[in-house]
């Protein structure tokens, strides 16, 4: 392949690649805004934290009226320093999966994919950013030439936010940026379901219907912070399920080694050798 012919390719793959790795930005949308959950699926492994924090004397927030349990629902989601959202049951009804656990530091660490276009792993500390994207990604970008899909499959892609196109994917993992400009939180239309647990946390259902006819139904805890805990959409025949979990965790991660990181400066350019 000539430099020429793999610098082409690699501005594809580059463009593919920001764009599947920014999949989990939001442009001011929350799962609370006009009762409207998030096209994306989360929660992940690890200890369930909905139980934190001090549970409030006096009524319990189940006894709320429902516009009220989300809006305290959406002001302990907020005040969170650290979460990690992950899928149910693979990608929801766009195609999209994702674990990815962040906080308001832009730390992150996880991994986010398309239905049919593979997977990118992610990793975030600062200023600093990794991309690991599968095997599956290089073919759907279009790579043919086994030398050089031998050279980058396996390996992380590494810049800086200093990187224009890195910003984006920069602002994907930033806690801070994710439910900016969320609504009040409640809508009148919202309903309270049954009592229940989730991962053994003690949460109430409620059930609302946004302006499109998506059924919504969230898990909200009921003792310690009221966090959402689980989110379900019901569209088109399909069910989007995003789980949060580890509120206040903080995102660890290695770095990876240097035999296996290419500049991504040196990557877009077709810099490299196969």
């Amino acid at each position: 392949m000539t430099n020429a012919r793999r610098g082409a390719w690699i501005g594809a793959a580059m463009a593919g690649l920001l764009a599947l790795s920014a999949c989990g930005d939001s442009d001011g949308d929350s799962p609370f805004e006009n009762g409207e959950q998030s096209g994306e699926e989360s929660g992940g492994s690890g200890e369930e934290t909905g139980g934190e924090g001090e549970e409030g004397g006096g009524e319990s927030i189940a006894d709320l009226p429902a516009d009220q349990i989300m809006e305290q629902a959406q002001e302990a989601l907020l005040a969170a320093e650290s979460l990690r959202m992950t899928t149910e049951g693979g990608p929801g009804t766009d195609g999209v999966g994702m674990d990815l656990h962040l906080d308001k530091e832009g730390s992150c660490e996880g991994w986010v994919s398309m239905e049919g276009q593979g997977s990118v792993e992610i990793l975030m500390r600062a200023d600093q950013i990794w991309m690991k994207p599968d095997q599956t990604f290089w073919s759907t970008m279009g790579a043919s030439d086994p030398a050089l899909v031998s050279l980058v499959d396996g390996n992380w892609l590494y810049g800086t936010t200093d990187d224009p196109e890195l910003a984006s994917t920069a602002s994907a993992c930033a806690l801070g940026d994710l439910f900016a400009g969320s609504g009040s939180g409640g809508t009148d239309t919202a309903t309270i379901g049954e009592e229940t647990t989730h991962n053994g946390t003690p949460v109430i259902e409620i059930h609302d219907t946004d302006e499109t006819g998506a059924e919504m139904t969230m898990l909200i805890a009921t003792e310690g912070e009221p966090y959402p805990l689980l989110m379900t959409t019901n569209e088109g025949g399909g069910t989007t399920e995003l789980e949060i979990s580890d509120f206040n965790v903080p995102v660890s991660f290695d770095e990876p080694a240097a035999d296996v990181v290419l500049n991504i400066e040196d990557f877009r350019s077709g810099n490299i050798t196969a």
